[in-house]
């Protein structure tokens, strides 16, 4: 056999048996994979958060699901994110240590508009309610932090 011929076919094979993992489950396997990751790291993280939000990779390293929890800590009034992850074999949970703002700062993007652009921040939608008279809603800590993230 020639080099060329077995490097091709030596990266065809690393290629192969790195990437049955990606390819091994079915769409629906990945996404109630992504659903249990999500479960168990907002047990894990329970009270750590005011109003915790997770955004979970669907699908993970070759070991373990990926997750980052982010929101305001609880007891204080700055915001914070934690890494969990979770072993896909034994489906045991770990926490990172709280990552302040000055470390990561996660914001959840705007929804889209009717028109496929996002739209303006709560705080910008009750302004233009109440210019046309429309009742404002109070809002609470919480719709604060909703506002922020979301701008």
């Amino acid at each position: 056999m020639k080099t060329t011929t077995r490097l091709t076919l030596a990266a065809s094979l690393l290629i192969g048996l790195t990437g049955v993992n990606a390819h091994a489950s079915s769409p629906e396997a990945w996404s109630e994979f992504a659903k249990t990751v999500e479960t168990k790291c907002l047990e894990a993280a329970e009270g750590l958060f005011r109003k915790p939000r997770i955004v979970v990779d669907p699908i993970g390293s070759e070991k373990y699901g990926i997750a980052v929890l982010f929101g305001r800590s609880k007891g204080a009034k700055t915001r914070a994110s934690i890494i969990c992850i979770v072993d896909k074999q034994t489906q045991a949970v770990e926490l990172g240590s709280e990552l302040g703002e000055d470390k990561l700062r996660m914001r959840m993007p705007r929804p889209l508009g009717p028109d496929g652009k996002p739209l303006p921040p709560k705080n910008q939608q009750q302004d233009a309610q109440s210019q046309s008279g429309a009742s404002q809603p109070e809002t609470t800590d919480e719709d604060e932090d909703e506002n922020t993230d979301a701008q």
